[in-house]
């Protein structure tokens, strides 16, 4: 059975990384999670969702024993692990990068149209 401090002494520690980390803000995990989105991995998000469930059965005192400890710490180490290693300022050059290959690619596509076009019309 997990202890209900510990997990939301945890869950407010992972909570507040997730502000420091991605800027998302929200008054519970389960918001800064939500927030999150895909600015997470697939498999990040899916250890949200064990969390938000463990979160939900510690609410209810039968349905508490039904919470699985291992799969709960094996959640929260793969967040924390994804979120240590999260540099912002990489994530910011890099949709930057993206943004600017997208741009040089559609203006080569729209200078190969001219191009194409002024073939086709004849010689000017």
């Amino acid at each position: 059975m997990i202890d209900t401090a510990k997990f939301h002494q945890r869950a407010e520690g992972l909570s507040e990384m997730l502000q420091a980390r991605l800027g998302v803000r929200g008054k519970s995990l389960k918001a800064r999670l939500s927030r999150a989105g895909r600015r997470l991995p697939k498999a990040q998000r899916r250890a949200g969702k064990t969390l938000i469930e463990t979160e939900r059965l510690l609410g209810h005192p039968k349905l508490a024993r039904l919470a699985d400890p291992v799969e709960t710490d094996r959640a929260f180490d793969t967040i924390t692990g994804h979120l240590k290693r999260f540099d912002r300022a990489e994530a910011r050059r890099n949709a930057l990068l993206t943004w600017l290959a997208v741009v040089v690619f559609n203006l080569l596509l729209l200078g190969g149209l001219v191009v194409a076009l002024v073939r086709w019309q004849g010689p000017l």
